[in-house]
């Protein structure tokens, strides 16, 4: 059992460590994105730049940037306003993202160090449900290594996890196992509301 644990922790501290890695990158399409919007309005590409937004504000909390998240929210919102308002083509939201977006790329730069100290440490302990408790948890998020992060977690404290990256087999998955809860994200590819729309068609 002791083993197991450790294999979790293990595998939860590359999951940090590849988040870390990649955080750059993700910042950096953002911005690529944006640099696109501003020479060209694409509502697709602006849809597609909030759901990055969003996806970073989950994770960095999850990950332990807690400034990458605050600073991807407020550009999250922003964006979710101009998509709503239809601004097309116009520049004066550059004005207002430009800040958010290098508040957003400086809280990025953040060392691992720093993120580490800051983290709490993982102490594995006995899962406090009795033993014939149902135990099955569905996680359901298209940011895989979120969901990864999530099921770690779950299965550290005595849950069995089934994972999902979008909606192929949920439906039928839930009648075949039905799971103590379904952890979803909100946002999908699918829509800004897609996750709610899912359970409730569930």
């Amino acid at each position: 059992m002791a083993d197991a644990k450790e294999n979790l922790l293990a595998q939860l501290k590359a999951l940090h460590d590849d988040y870390a890695t990649g955080l750059p990158k993700k910042i950096g399409q953002i911005r690529s994105g944006l640099d696109a919007l501003r020479i060209e309005w694409n509502d697709e590409l602006l849809r597609t730049l909030h759901r990055q937004a969003h996806s970073l504000t989950g994770s960095g909390a999850t990950f332990g940037y807690g400034e990458v998240s605050d600073n991807a929210r407020k550009l999250e919102r922003v964006l979710k306003k101009l998509s709503e308002a239809g601004a097309g083509s116009g520049q004066a939201w550059v004005q207002e993202i430009e800040p958010m977006l290098r508040a957003l790329e400086q809280a990025g730069r953040t060392s691992m160090t720093d993120v580490v100290s800051a983290m709490p440490r993982i102490k594995p302990h006995p899962a406090v449900l009795p033993e014939n408790e149902h135990r099955l948890v569905f996680v359901v998020d298209d940011d895989t290594s979120l969901a990864r992060e999530q099921c770690l977690q779950y299965e550290l404290h005595g849950y069995q996890v089934r994972e999902f990256h979008d909606f192929t087999g949920l439906r039928d998955a839930v009648r075949k196992d039905r799971p103590r809860a379904i952890i979803m994200d909100v946002i999908f590819p699918e829509g800004d509301l897609a996750g709610i729309q899912k359970v409730a068609d569930l």
